[in-house]
C-alpha cells in the first residue's frame, strides 16, 4: 500500500490565520477611530478654552473701564462740578439735625426687624435662608 501525501498547495487557507488577521485589523481600526475621536475632542476643548479666555479678558477690560468711570463719577471733584452745574449750595447739617445711633440700641431693633421679615416671608411662602 502506498501512502498518499496531501498536496498542501491545494488545501484551503487556514481559518486560524484569517481570524487572527481580522482581529488584528479590527483592533487597529478601532484604535485609530478612538484616537481620531479623542484628537478631535481635544481640539474642540482647546478652541472652547481659547474662546472662554478671550471672553474673560474682554470682561476684565470692561470691568476695569467701568470701575474707572465709577471712580471718576464718585470723586469729590465731580460732586462739586455737579453741584455747581445744578446751582446747589450744600452744607453740613447742624448738630441738632443729626441723629446719632449707638450699636447697643440698634441690635434689638435689628432682631425685631429680622423676626418680622421672617414672619412675613413665611406668610407669603417666600423663604431665603
Amino acid at each position: 500500500m502506498t501512502r498518499r501525501r496531501k498536496n498542501r498547495k491545494q488545501q484551503p487557507a487556514s481559518l486560524w490565520v484569517s481570524a487572527r488577521m481580522v482581529l488584528t485589523v479590527g483592533f487597529v481600526a478601532v484604535t485609530a477611530i478612538v484616537y481620531l475621536a479623542l484628537c478631535g475632542r481635544c481640539e474642540n476643548l482647546g478652541r472652547d478654552i481659547k474662546e472662554i479666555e478671550a471672553e474673560r479678558e474682554r470682561v476684565r477690560v470692561e470691568m476695569r473701564t467701568e470701575q474707572f468711570k465709577w471712580s471718576r463719577l464718585t470723586s469729590p471733584r465731580r460732586f462739586r462740578e455737579i453741584l455747581a452745574t445744578h446751582d446747589l449750595d450744600m452744607t453740613w447739617p447742624d448738630d441738632r439735625y443729626v441723629v446719632r445711633l449707638e450699636a447697643d440700641r440698634i441690635r434689638p431693633f435689628e432682631q425685631e426687624l429680622s423676626q418680622t421679615v421672617r414672619m412675613v416671608q413665611a406668610r407669603n411662602g417666600v423663604r431665603h435662608d
